[in-house]
């Protein structure tokens, strides 16, 4: 607990949550009710909110520019030979389906 004594006031991360370490001066402030040093804190959590949402959208970003050069490029072609798969199958079915009297072979 008095880790955060006597330190300027940081936030730290911990399970998803925000752990707040005041000094004394700040824990005075705000035992006293000074709305400088209360908007002061919340405005530190606010900053530290920002930084994390800022770090997730720059991984998202990142992600989906990885995802434009790499992966979508190779799905693109996996699904042209598939495509061009299904046009030779329906090209096959095409002329053995003129003889209806006749069991289709297997060629």
């Amino acid at each position: 607990m008095g880790r955060g004594l006597g330190k300027p006031a940081a936030e730290m991360r911990k399970g998803g949550s925000f752990l707040l370490y005041l000094s004394y001066a700040e824990i005075k402030a705000l035992a006293t009710g000074n709305p400088l040093i209360i908007e002061k804190c919340q405005l530190e959590m606010d900053v530290g909110r920002l930084k994390i949402l800022h770090a997730s959208h720059l991984n998202q970003k990142y992600s989906l520019e990885d995802k434009i050069l790499k992966e979508y490029p190779q799905e693109i072609k996996r699904m042209a030979e598939r495509i061009a798969g299904y046009k030779a199958d329906m090209e096959t079915a095409e002329r053995h389906l003129s003889d209806k009297d006749r069991f289709p072979s297997m060629e």
